[in-house]
């Protein structure tokens, strides 16, 4: 009887996460059928770069689209998110990037790491720890905010809890497909911008070193990851170092504690919102798994000091 009850509650909650989900995606789709913001410069660099990914798919020249998705210059940053805004672009038939279909896209990356972001927290031990995780990412104000702009930092929403969830299945079974999935989520994620090895770096430097999987199965997954991400990065070494030495050593006119204080606050105020930020500060002690409650930990925390 008692799995019957169980099994009913988590079809309820996946019947109640469907309908929230398209409830979303309604209210978000209109919203940007309604919005007419310009888009700044940043965008304007970022659609113009999709533009020629678009022009390449159009004439059918797939070579010139990988090589320049992958290898291509296309300023400071790798060409990962251009080439996919501008293959759904493509696929969409639009003629101008500013419609609904196009700025969807944003959307599907809230949408992945609020399933990723689920997935993670069913092994906190916590029933309905997924629905409340999906729920809670779906109401991140930043995440959201940045759906709607054309920016590659939208697609690093997904990008970093995928790439912790794949770092959980493979601590947790290793094997090839597993150790694969990973190096394709960490080869790509580097594809899309630097900061993203920032952002992932201290959850998965916990997960692997409490799982410590054997080497042969980190090993494909480094291998892929070195394959994705190694001919950009190597095709742009001079350059990437020059531009990591100088945001390294930029300093705003702000003060010290400003400095110090600046992602904390940002993450109160801006990511989280105070209201979505107190109720995880007040889930933490909560959480029943001391694994899970680290890696929350490691993950906010780690990810912060590298960033500061």
């Amino acid at each position: 009887m008692r799995d019957q009850s169980s099994t009913a509650i988590h079809k309820l909650s996946i019947a109640l996460l469907g309908l929230w989900t398209a409830l979303w995606l309604g209210a978000n789709l209109l919203w940007l059928q309604q919005d007419r913001i310009l888009r700044d410069g940043d965008e304007e660099g970022h659609v113009g770069a999709a533009e020629l990914f678009r022009e390449d798919l159009r004439g059918g020249q797939l070579l010139s689209f990988l090589e320049r998705a992958f290898v291509g210059d296309m300023g400071d940053y790798p060409s990962l998110y251009p080439a996919v805004l501008g293959g759904w672009w493509w696929a969409s038939g639009a003629g101008e990037p500013g419609v609904a279909s196009v700025r969807a896209l944003g959307l599907l990356w809230v949408l992945l790491a609020a399933l990723a972001t689920a997935r993670i927290a069913t092994r906190s031990g916590r029933p309905g720890a997924a629905s409340l995780a999906f729920l809670a990412t779906t109401l991140l104000p930043l995440p959201v905010g940045l759906a709607r702009h054309f920016m590659p930092e939208g697609m690093l929403v997904a990008a970093v809890p995928l790439a912790l969830w794949a770092a959980m299945r493979l601590g947790e079974r290793p094997g090839l497909g597993r150790s694969l999935v990973l190096g394709l989520a960490l080869g790509l994620g580097l594809l899309i911008k630097q900061t993203f090895l920032l952002l992932v770096l201290p959850g998965l430097a916990f997960i692997l070193l409490a799982a410590r999987p054997p080497l042969r199965a980190l090993l494909p997954a480094l291998l892929l990851s070195a394959g994705l991400a190694g001919p950009w990065t190597l095709a742009h070494l001079a350059e990437q170092a020059r531009y990591g030495v100088d945001s390294a050593l930029a300093s705003g006119e702000g003060a010290a504690w400003a400095h110090l204080l600046y992602y904390p606050a940002a993450l109160a105020l801006l990511v989280c919102g105070p209201v979505l930020g107190l109720a995880a500060l007040g889930a933490l002690p909560g959480l029943r798994a001391c694994r899970a409650r680290r890696l929350a930990l490691a993950w906010l925390l780690g990810g912060l000091l590298l960033l500061t």
